[in-house]
């Protein structure tokens, strides 16, 4: 009896300890693939992140500077790509909302804004000139194009000085001048701002 239970543990031995080897190599080609899968995305992250620099237009400085002269109407530019540059796409002086008008689904770029924000210290009321700059990158915009604003933005960012306040929006829906103006509250010594125009 002994010998026969012996010979049945032993069978039951020799087909687990195979099931555990064919484990084990099912186990290995799942890390295999999954080590393969890791270097591709990584291959593709080092693609993006190797992106050459985008030729930047010399109308976006002289326009970024135009912004900033306090006697010039425009208020804000939008700065996007186009033929494989930056590029000033649009300009206007109707504030936040003009700037925004040119965000869409399938497109990207920078934005550069003034804000005039009022002080009132009893009767004595002056204009304070504070300025955004806004990354838009839209829903629908592909990788490889999501990958060259990222590239992009140390450079074009240089070319915007002295601005307070940076947003990046990927959505419509957040899309809210109140909460811009509420930032730039907060970062305002000022205690009592209103705004004048965005």
């Amino acid at each position: 009896k002994n010998l026969v239970e012996n010979l049945v543990q032993s069978r039951r031995d020799f087909w687990k300890e195979k099931a555990q080897q064919h484990l084990t190599n099912q186990q290995k080609q799942t890390i295999i693939r999954r080590r393969k899968s890791s270097l591709n995305i990584i291959k593709k992250r080092n693609v993006l992140v190797k992106l050459k620099p985008t030729d930047i237009d010399d109308q976006v400085q002289s326009m970024a500077q135009k912004v900033r002269i306090s006697h010039e109407k425009v208020n804000w530019i939008w700065v996007s790509y186009s033929n494989n540059k930056i590029t000033v796409s649009a300009s206007g002086d109707n504030g936040y909302a003009g700037l925004i008008s040119n965000f869409q689904d399938t497109n990207s770029g920078f934005g550069y804004l003034k804000v005039s924000l009022g002080t009132n210290h009893y009767s004595h009321s002056t204009l304070v000139d504070k300025y955004v700059f806004l990354v838009w990158i839209g829903p629908r915009v592909s990788g490889i194009s999501r990958g060259k604003v990222i590239s992009d933005l140390s450079q074009v960012k240089s070319l915007f000085k002295d601005f307070c306040l940076e947003l990046t929006y990927n959505d419509a829906k957040d899309l809210n001048e109140d909460i811009l103006l509420h930032k730039l509250r907060s970062l305002s010594t000022a205690h009592n701002l209103s705004l004048i125009h965005i």
